[in-house]
């Protein structure tokens, strides 16, 4: 069983070594610079394919995985997984933009 004086003896020792730390040693690393600081998360943002990103806590889990996989499902079924290939034509920015330009592929007038 330890005394009192024991228990502050070591209490001393290690308040004296932590004080004679140099400040390099309490530094950050270097790749922890770009990090944002604490309580200055509103300019984060995930990056990356957003329907692969993390569920939020205030997301219900296994309906976000059952929706994204139909939303995969029905994207993959419509076309919209390919990137855009036409290098002559801008991507459609509506279903209407889209139906003019396969009207005017296909010359129908």
């Amino acid at each position: 069983m330890h005394n009192v004086a024991d228990i502050v003896a070591e209490a001393v020792a290690v308040a004296l070594a932590a004080a004679f730390i140099q400040e390099e040693e309490l530094a950050p690393p270097p790749e922890a610079q770009n990090y944002p600081k604490a309580g200055h998360w509103h300019g984060l943002h995930y990056q990356g394919d957003w329907m692969k990103r993390p569920i939020a806590s205030n997301e219900i889990g296994f309906l976000v995985r059952i929706l994204v996989k139909i939303s995969d499902a029905i994207n993959h079924i419509l076309g919209l997984d390919k990137p855009w290939r036409h290098e002559e034509e801008e991507p459609p920015e509506t279903v209407i933009h889209q139906l003019f330009q396969y009207m005017r592929r296909n010359e129908i007038r």
